[in-house]
């Protein structure tokens, strides 16, 4: 009897080992999500002229591919050029097929560049619950504004807001006293109508000198910030991809009469703006 009943727990614990050793862990299990910093090149329409940034979620488990597009705008809403000055103007965020979205900047023949992040399960996850939130109806609008609220600045602070205190962006001034004037004005350097009416509209406000943090509001910037950053210790960059090769630059024509009556319309509506407040 006492022989059967050792047999019996030798076979118990044999079964119990061969159970445990069949449990992979935690740092073994397959990854589900692969999340990359996508960095789009610049256009030639206005809301183009400085490029645009997403972030996409392949699920492996669901087998979707999608973009989260905090870029998101209708040139519809009432108002529009109006709110867009005075800061008033809804984008939202939005969730678009991989292919669909990066087809859209190959038929521009503009530069798709994707940085994929070193990620575990857990980590990933934390992105994709806080974009998901995001995406919600009740939760999807936000208010833009060019500097301080943009495509870029939501991207940023996503990282951020997500992975916590374990999670720093790398260096982009290094140091460098450029203000956001300096950097928009390259940006449109070859934009002349474009560049004289969006520096009446920003002010004096786009004087003051460029930090780190509040460089991203610039996609490219943001590139910058990533390819340096550092999670829980390490690069948080595993590859970066060249996804669509940049065409090179043309010189532009612009429809000058257009962009006349565009910055007229907004010098009028700013001495408007003032005369009400005197």
């Amino acid at each position: 009897m006492k022989r059967l009943i050792l047999v019996i727990l030798s076979l118990f614990l044999m079964f119990t080992m061969a159970a445990q050793t069949d449990i992979p862990a935690a740092d073994t299990l397959p990854l589900r999500y692969k999340i990359s910093l996508i960095t789009c090149g610049t256009g030639e329409e206005l809301y183009a002229s400085f490029g645009h940034t997403a972030i996409r979620v392949q699920d492996h488990r669901l087998k979707l591919d999608e973009v989260y597009n905090y870029g998101t705008f209708s040139f519809n809403e009432e108002g529009f050029y109006r709110k867009f000055t005075m800061g008033k103007l809804n984008y939202w965020v939005a969730k678009e097929d991989y292919r669909v979205f990066v087809d859209f900047y190959r038929n521009e023949e503009r530069f798709v560049k994707e940085q994929i992040l070193d990620l575990d399960n857990a980590s990933a996850e934390k992105i994709v619950k806080f974009l998901e939130n995001n995406a919600r109806p009740e939760n999807k609008y936000y208010r833009y504004d060019f500097i301080y609220d943009n495509c870029a600045t939501r991207v940023r602070d996503v990282f951020s807001m997500s992975l916590g205190e374990q999670f720093s962006y790398g260096q982009i001034m290094r140091g460098t006293q450029g203000t956001y004037r300096q950097v928009i004005n390259q940006y449109l350097i070859n934009n002349h109508w474009s560049r004289f009416g969006i520096n009446i509209v920003l002010g004096s406000r786009i004087d003051s000198v460029m930090t780190d943090h509040f460089s991203m509001f610039l996609p490219d910037f943001l590139y910058e910030g990533m390819k340096g950053a550092v999670y829980e210790g390490k690069s948080l960059v595993a590859e970066d991809i060249e996804v669509v090769k940049a065409t090179p630059p043309q010189e532009r024509t612009f429809n000058a009469p257009f962009w006349m009556t565009f910055t007229l319309f907004i010098i009028t509506l700013l001495v408007f703006l003032y005369s009400r407040t005197e």
